[in-house]
């Protein structure tokens, strides 16, 4: 099987704090090191458009989905999806094509 690219689009809330979201994501940082399957995650911010993208590679579909059907219910992601308008969010998996090779250790 090849590599997962997950990609997810949200909206903080209006009332979200940046900083406060900002230190949350290290929650899911921890989440995501635990998982079996995990090769790497970066956040990132489109101030222009208001909005985020969270990217995480996998190493294979299976270790992307069953990381997301834990994620909805662990105490380590809980307050990072606590500033995200949930009517915003869109995700995607996509297979890898080609890579740089830069590495994937996590």
């Amino acid at each position: 099987m090849s590599q997962i690219v997950e990609l997810v689009t949200f909206k903080l809330l209006p009332s979200a704090d940046k900083g406060a979201f900002a230190q949350a994501s290290e929650g899911v940082n921890a989440f995501v090191r635990d998982r079996e399957g995990f090769l790497y995650r970066s956040l990132c911010e489109n101030p222009k458009e208001n909005s985020w993208t969270d990217i995480v590679y996998w190493r294979d579909m299976d270790a992307a989905k069953q990381a997301g059907e834990m994620f909805m219910t662990s105490e380590l992601t809980r307050g990072f999806m606590s500033y995200i308008d949930p009517t915003s969010v869109t995700m995607r998996h996509l297979q890898v094509a080609n890579d740089s090779g830069c590495s994937t250790t996590a």
